[in-house]
């Protein structure tokens, strides 16, 4: 299990071919139609076995005066045959604590457009609000700046959470363990 910065085309090329549900039909992206493209798009893919599972991508737009940002999360790609193995929590973890991490947590709030309803589940168990019922789907959270060691603390443990249990199967299927259930490959469920 390792994760890579993404270039735009291997992120838009995964996201044509995966970013879609039976939920939500196929998902737009910062690169899509006239979408806003204001602030700093970054991507990153979480890969198994050399394979791309997982794919987020985020835009981090710069406050107007004091130095600080606010973190759009653009769209979440997860491959279609390692759906419902908690991928889309430890790659959106992994990029927000990324995130905070290389703005000196200066980030206030993350936002997204929560649509599809796993969608919503990741990001309530990060502390957002739940969309609202009418209008558009937005779901965010502010950090609290006296300590935004908080959000990050939270993220790591989001994020350990995930990312245990897939490393030990990793770990199995390397050893070739016969108890092993690769989690980046359909053929072994």
């Amino acid at each position: 299990m390792t994760f890579h910065s993404l270039d735009r085309e291997t992120f838009q090329t995964f996201a044509k071919q995966h970013g879609r549900s039976d939920e939500v039909g196929p998902i737009a992206t910062v690169y899509d139609g006239d979408a806003d493209k204001t602030g700093d798009v970054r991507h990153i893919g979480l890969y198994g076995c050399g394979k791309l599972c997982a794919a987020v991508c985020v835009v981090l737009i710069p406050g107007k005066t004091d130095g600080t940002f606010t973190c759009k999360l653009d769209s979440i790609v997860v491959a279609g045959d390692v759906r419902r193995r908690g991928l889309a929590n430890i790659i959106v973890t992994r990029m927000f604590g990324a995130a905070m991490e290389e703005t000196g947590n200066a980030i206030t709030s993350f936002f997204t457009q929560a649509v599809h309803p796993a969608t919503v589940r990741v990001f309530k168990k990060l502390g957002f609000n739940d969309p609202p019922l009418v209008g558009a789907p937005i779901s965010g959270v502010k950090v609290d700046p006296a300590n935004p060691a908080a959000f990050v603390t939270l993220l790591q443990s989001r994020y350990d959470n995930g990312e245990i249990p897939l490393k030990l199967k990793c770990a199995l299927c390397l050893a070739r363990n016969r108890k092993a259930v690769p989690w980046c490959n359909p053929a072994h469920r």
